[in-house]
């Protein structure tokens, strides 16, 4: 969202002028309640945030997800491999 306020015209003018700029995205369902807890996560302080994401990774299987996700967002910018040569370079080793 933009939004300005300001006078415009000669510096003896009294005309002020506001400009909105909205800027609206369709979300799902699921997509709005993640921003609402995104927003949240972003509110809290050092301490809180911590303590958070300490809770998240006591659930094993979340723990193991994210460090999954890390990975990959890690590498996405990683030339592709081929199934063929990722098989030949594995059995060489």
């Amino acid at each position: 969202m933009f939004l300005r306020t300001g006078i415009t015209g000669p510096s003896n003018s009294t005309r002020k002028t506001t400009w909105l700029c909205y800027n609206f995205f369709v979300m799902t369902q699921p997509q709005a309640t993640a921003e609402v807890f995104w927003m949240a996560f972003q509110a809290m302080k050092r301490a809180e945030r911590e303590a958070f994401i300490g809770k998240l990774m006591k659930d094993k299987r979340l723990a193991e997800d994210l460090r999954y996700a890390s990975v990959i967002e890690k590498r996405k910018k990683e030339p592709t491999v081929s199934l063929d040569d990722y098989l030949s370079r594995r059995s060489q080793t």
